[in-house]
């Protein structure tokens, strides 16, 4: 009977039991009785000390198969464990030390527990230099904070608890001040209201832990509702698989019952419809009839035993129903709690209006301090590598159960990340800025120091791919990647630029040339060479157009249209003693070859310098034939010199004539 109730009654069934003791002490004042049923209370005596002792075994075994890597355990279990050694304390009296023994023991499993955790978190490095220890500092902080549902069972526990967290908050929140400024994310007074509204907002939390649905929750070994709802889901889940699997089993029960219920109906149809039967027969049905007894009461216990599934499931969903419509009830109710009024008092805070009110008041402050946008100095050197390492840290502190950890690592990170996010936002700025100054800048001394500060820049940007949270939060990949393209397509514009220069320096010379044939009246050479240009120019045009190339060619053009009107105006050969130095015949001949060429552009000015010079001499011949005598042999001089500067025609013509008036004027004198 005993034994029975306790698995049918769960965490009520010391208690039960309990009072069943007490009934039978008191019917065994009876001398009588007692004699007669020592035997039976003493046994009954002993499997309650025995259910006791396993229950401590539950816990400690409970403790001991605690994954050491995941640290999964359902420390629920444990704490309602221990509320039902809790309830054994009456055994004492029946048998003295058995109940202190039991609950001592686990007790000090479980202080022995904590402290193993407690000392694993202390010897963690948390500095900056061992990031990845927060993720094993998390599960640590985890097991611990789950333990909060055991310090109503072990009350040793709270205290050593609270002020272990408190020291790894305290020296974590430390590592984020060192973040803040470090790298001045925010406003100092931003900073100090942000962590003055964290103490308050924790204050409020603390409050709310004291209402007396919470304190009904955690009485009841369940630290928050969700626990709570978890496992009444749990229990459901496990109950409507189990129930599925009896149900099945009933089912094919039945199954055979009727199967053999339609044979022995078929046989007994069979044997009425006959005069003679076989005795066989007869046997092989009693055979059947024996089977069917069997399976029948294969389907009774089949029956019962999905009643006592049910009455368990029962006894168990009850009690937790019964917590969650009690804490339903009690979240209802308005007024503080006088814990809540003291806790408050303490805290300095005369209402919960009044801290909310507080709370509110401060968030609106930060709200608009926060409206006014952070500058930030990039202009003194990045540190990539603790700005990387900040992220992570604070990532992983991110997900620390407890709430003020979680929010104050939340708002740190999120702030970091805006930082870095701003730095990648300069360094593309930057990089656009010099990058297009650059494009259009002329001088020199400038193209140098421009340069040497985008290649700094772009040095910057690349140095952060060692750094992946970094990189990755400034889209670092997708930045490299446009620079790149940009600066690609920017080779092929100078490359095709350069190409232009290139090709624009060989036309120049061509240009310069022509000029210098030009120059010096080589007027067949300059044509030439221009209409050789010209076709060059024309294969060209499409793939260059530089704009002073353009110019000097259509100067050029334009001169060479006009050569022949500025060859007449250039040479004057008034002077006869000038033909020495700058020679008819010479220009004549090469005007001649142009002629060839392009004879109606230039023989008209063979014509005119040709007449201009008969013009000029005999001009000279008449000045010198009308000289006094004795000067004309000396007028005559140059003239007679001049001839070999002539065409060859206008020195047969006139060399002749220039020395028949020289001899006359010799025997003149």
């Amino acid at each position: 009977m005993i034994p029975e109730h306790f698995q049918n009654n769960g965490d009520r069934a010391l208690e039960d039991v309990e009072t069943l003791v007490n009934a039978m002490d008191t019917i065994r004042t009876i001398p009588e009785i007692e004699s007669k049923t020592a035997g039976a209370y003493y046994r009954t005596v002993e499997s309650i000390r025995g259910h006791m002792h396993q229950l401590q075994r539950d816990v400690e075994q409970l403790l001991l198969s605690i994954d050491p890597k995941s640290g999964t355990s359902n420390y629920g279990k444990i704490a309602r464990l221990l509320s039902r050694l809790k309830n054994a304390k009456w055994m004492n009296r029946i048998s003295p030390g058995a109940y202190d023994v039991s609950i001592n023991r686990v007790t000090e499993e479980l202080i022995q527990y904590f402290h193993e955790l407690e000392d694993s978190l202390i010897k963690l490095d948390l500095s900056f230099k061992y990031p990845e220890n927060v993720c094993k500092a998390q599960e640590i902080f985890d097991k611990i904070e789950s333990l909060s549902v055991l310090e109503r069972s072990v009350p040793e526990l709270k205290k050593s608890k609270d002020e272990m967290i408190q020291r790894f908050l305290d020296y974590v929140q430390g590592n984020f001040k060192r973040i803040q400024d470090k790298f001045n994310l925010q406003d100092i007074n931003v900073y100090q209201m942000k962590q003055d509204l964290k103490d308050l907002e924790q204050i409020k939390r603390e409050y709310d832990n004291l209402h007396p649905a919470c304190v009904f929750l955690r009485k009841h070994d369940f630290s928050d509702i969700k626990k709570l709802n978890d496992e009444i889901h749990d229990l459901e889940e496990k109950h409507k698989i189990e129930h599925e699997q009896e149900t099945q089993r009933k089912f094919k029960i039945e199954s055979e019952l009727n199967g053999l219920k339609s044979i022995i109906q078929q046989f007994d149809n069979e044997r009425r419809a006959k005069i003679d039967s076989n005795s066989n027969e007869y046997t092989n049905i009693d055979i059947l009839r024996e089977t069917l007894v069997k399976t029948e009461e294969r389907l009774a216990d089949q029956l019962e035993s999905i009643q006592e599934l049910q009455t368990k499931y029962n006894n168990t969903l009850h009690p937790l129903q019964s917590i969650k419509k009690e804490y339903e009830s009690l979240l209802n109710t308005q007024d503080c709690s006088p814990e809540q009024i003291s806790f408050l008092q303490e805290k300095r805070h005369n209402s919960i209006d009044s801290l909310n009110k507080i709370i509110e008041d401060k968030k609106n402050i930060i709200s608009e301090r926060q409206k006014n946008k952070q500058l930030y100095d990039f202009n003194n050197r990045f540190d990539a590598s603790t700005a990387d390492i900040a992220l992570l840290y604070t990532s992983n502190c991110r997900k620390i159960a407890n709430v003020r950890l979680k929010e104050i690592a939340t708002d740190t990170y999120d702030i970091l990340e805006k930082y870095i996010k701003e730095y990648g936002f300069f360094l593309d700025q930057e990089i656009d800025r010099l990058f297009k100054y650059l494009t259009n800048i002329s001088s020199q001394d400038e193209l140098s120091q421009y340069s040497q500060n985008l290649e700094t820049r772009l040095e910057q940007l690349s140095t952060l791919t060692e750094f992946k949270r970094v990189f990755e939060c400034i889209e670092g990949a997708k930045k490299v990647e446009y620079w790149r393209r940009k600066f690609n397509e920017q080779y092929r514009i100078m490359s095709g630029v350069m190409e232009e220069y290139h090709v624009s320096g060989r036309t120049k010379e061509e240009l310069y040339s022509i000029e210098d044939l030009m120059n010096s009246n080589d007027a067949f050479e300059a044509e030439q060479r221009m209409e050789n240009f010209n076709r060059v120019q024309h294969e060209l045009v499409n793939d260059f157009t530089m704009k002073d190339v353009t110019e000097k060619v259509n100067e050029v053009r334009k001169r060479l249209n006009n050569l022949a009107n500025d060859i007449l105006e250039q040479n004057d050969f008034r002077n006869i003693e000038n033909y020495a130095k700058k020679s008819p015949r010479d220009l004549l001949a090469k005007l001649e070859k142009a002629a060839s060429y392009r004879s109606a552009k230039y023989s008209p000015v063979i014509s005119s310098i040709s007449e201009d010079i008969r013009v000029y001499f005999e001009g000279a011949i008449k000045n010198a034939c009308e000289a006094s005598i004795d000067k004309r042999s000396a007028q005559m001089l140059p003239l007679q010199a001049a001839l070999r500067f002539l065409p060859d025609t206008s020195q047969t013509l006139l060399t002749s004539h220039i020395d028949e008036l020289i001899n006359k004027f010799i025997e003149h004198e």
